[in-house]
């Protein structure tokens, strides 16, 4: 099993981030890779679209299953087959004097879980820090004062440029 794990301080109180985490329907106005369709409710199946990059035309499309959902403290999705490939997000809230913690983690198992993990992990990171930072923002209106443990959201908009960037000089020869 792989895990990725980041946290962020949010200048919200749980409840408000909690809402925010939970309204699938409103991932499109704020999260340019990401689009979430059904109830934060523990056993649901939500319509699970990811984006292959920030400027990628092609979206993965599949059904995830909420299998952990606790107000205002803790939610995770699982997609994949368990056996062979599953990837669990999970965010855990915390109170904390100005606001709130939280720690948003990616799980990889099953036989390819640890394979796809050592090559995506930096892709994965960037991803999730991607998420975090643009939660901080919908909070504080921009990224200040938002306290990452990750080099922050902008890592993935770079990654993103330089493999585009290269994927451009092969077709160029």
């Amino acid at each position: 099993m792989t895990e990725i794990l980041t946290t962020v301080e949010l200048s919200a109180a749980p409840e408000r981030v909690w809402a925010m985490l939970t309204a699938f329907s409103e991932y499109e106005r704020w999260h340019p890779l990401l689009r979430l369709e059904g109830t934060a409710e523990l056993g649901a199946e939500i319509a699970y679209s990811r984006r292959y990059g920030l400027n990628s035309p092609r979206w993965l499309n599949t059904e995830a299953e909420i299998v952990d959902c606790v107000a205002p403290s803790r939610l995770e999705w699982r997609i994949g087959m368990p056996s062979i490939f599953a990837s669990r997000e999970i965010f855990e809230i915390e109170p904390i004097p100005d606001g709130s913690l939280l720690t948003h983690r990616t799980r990889m198992s099953g036989l390819l879980g640890s394979a796809v993990g050592a090559i995506s992990r930096s892709r994965i990171r960037a991803s999730m820090e991607l998420f975090d930072g643009l939660l901080a923002r919908r909070f504080l209106g921009g990224d200040r004062g938002a306290k990452a443990s990750a080099v922050g959201p902008n890592r993935g908009n770079r990654i993103q440029r330089r493999r585009r960037s290269r994927v451009e000089r092969r077709r160029a020869k």
